[in-house]
């Protein structure tokens, strides 16, 4: 009895698909509106000198985003090419909102009221975003174990529950302004804003 084992055929892997195109101005618009609201946070809340702001932490988000997204980009295609495939995407990188806001507003911030110091409130963010990187190289190596043994709708309950709130927040949010609209105002106001005779 012969064993015939059929070679398998390469799939080529393409640089650009009709895909990236819209997925590019997506990310680039998600980027720049993360890096207008991190300038923001920096200037307004914490009070941080637009010297360091545009001279050195800007400088510094723009160079992580480019060594990041090449590194993304290079382990998605070795992950297509290792597992034969043309449909393998990069992982978007760059700033969370949400964690900008926690660092921020949670960190940051009562660390600047109470030693008036924009620097010294950069450095505990500094030190929390260290603490994080420590947190996600250890999850590298349990988040396997975590995902073989939980099941799928408790890990994606979370995020669809987001989702939920984030949709049904915006439809509410326009149903009130569109209420406030069409609502006539009280009489009361009517005379409180006519002029006396």
């Amino acid at each position: 009895m012969t064993e015939t084992t059929a070679e398998r055929t390469e799939l080529r892997q393409p640089w650009w698909v009709a895909g990236d195109t819209n997925a590019f101005f997506g990310l680039g618009f998600n980027t720049l509106v993360n890096v207008l609201v991190l300038s923001g946070l920096c200037l307004g809340v914490v009070n941080i000198p637009g010297a360091d702001v545009f001279g050195v932490i800007l400088p510094a988000l723009g160079v992580q985003l480019l060594i990041g997204h090449i590194y993304y980009s290079y382990l998605a295609r070795r992950l297509a090419r290792r597992e034969n495939r043309t449909d393998v995407c990069a992982m978007p990188y760059g700033p969370s909102v949400p964690h900008m806001f926690i660092v921020v507003f949670v960190i940051m911030l009562p660390i600047y009221l109470a030693t008036h110091n924009a620097i010294v409130a950069w450095t505990a963010g500094l030190a929390w975003s260290f603490i994080i990187g420590i947190i996600v190289v250890i999850g590298a190596f349990v988040g396997p174990y975590i995902r073989k043994y939980t099941p799928q709708a408790a890990m994606l309950g979370t995020l669809a529950g987001i989702s939920i709130a984030f949709i049904s927040s915006a439809g509410s949010a326009t149903g009130c302004r569109t209420w406030r609209r069409s609502s006539p105002r009280p009489s009361r106001w009517a005379s409180t804003t006519s002029p006396r005779a």
